[in-house]
């Protein structure tokens, strides 16, 4: 199975911090999320996490009995402290300075502790689902189907029905139907294989997507994965 790569998750008070930091995370491909101030029925413990402790407020016993209870229930996590002072072992790492020292330190961390995994680009979905519908028209031939997963950079779909040529590689514009967001893409479809009985095609989308489009992908995406969090 593919490494999906770590949830990142940064626990801090200061909204305007958080904010900044999420987004730049998110800008980098990692799987982010904030919060402020732990709440540990909020993480995904079937997935391997880092935690970002703000530890400025509160007590060291505190901070330490959030890491405790978290590795007791075998819940595969590594914890970072962000600010001043010394913390307990109960830390794997600390981060100290400024906003940006921080954020330079996280980026920092998650680098060289391989965070990210084997995919470059967060997505939402799997190779089963229907999250999304598609289509688009080439020679006044209308094709549609169904997406399975997607990120910003591309997406795993099926014809709905398969034709018996699926049609050109190259696409110009097709419109994926997002619930709550409508974009208009264009690439080319760069393979295909068989599934459970299903042809699973691999559309990637061309590098120079606009950025607003880049943004209603990265809200849908995010949007999907929060409220899929908030039921674990």
């Amino acid at each position: 199975m593919e490494y999906r790569g770590h949830q990142v998750f940064i626990i801090h008070p200061d909204r305007e911090f958080l904010e900044n930091a999420v987004g730049r995370l998110r800008d980098e491909e990692y799987e982010t999320f904030g919060f402020g101030e732990a709440d540990p029925l909020s993480l995904d413990r079937h997935r391997e996490s880092v935690i970002f402790l703000y530890t400025g407020s509160g007590s060291l016993q505190d901070d330490c009995s959030l890491s405790q209870s978290l590795k007791d229930d075998d819940y595969d996590v590594h914890l970072v402290a962000l600010g001043d002072g010394n913390p307990d072992d109960c830390f794997d790492a600390c981060i100290s300075g400024s906003r940006e020292d921080l954020v330079a330190g996280i980026l920092d961390y998650l680098k060289e502790s391989g965070a990210r995994g084997h995919r470059q680009h967060v997505r939402f979905g799997n190779l089963v689902a229907s999250i999304a519908t598609f289509e688009f028209h080439d020679r006044g031939r209308r094709y549609a189907g169904v997406v399975h997963d997607i990120s910003v950079r591309g997406m795993s779909c099926t014809y709905m029905p398969e034709p018996e040529d699926p049609g050109p590689r190259i696409v110009t514009e097709m419109h994926v139907n997002l619930p709550g967001h409508r974009c208009t893409v264009s690439g080319r479809m760069t393979g295909r294989r068989r599934i459970a009985g299903h042809i699973i095609h691999i559309f990637m989308f061309d590098s120079e997507t606009p950025g607003d489009i880049v943004d209603d992908l990265h809200d849908f995406i995010y949007s999907s994965l929060s409220m899929k969090l908030s039921v674990h």
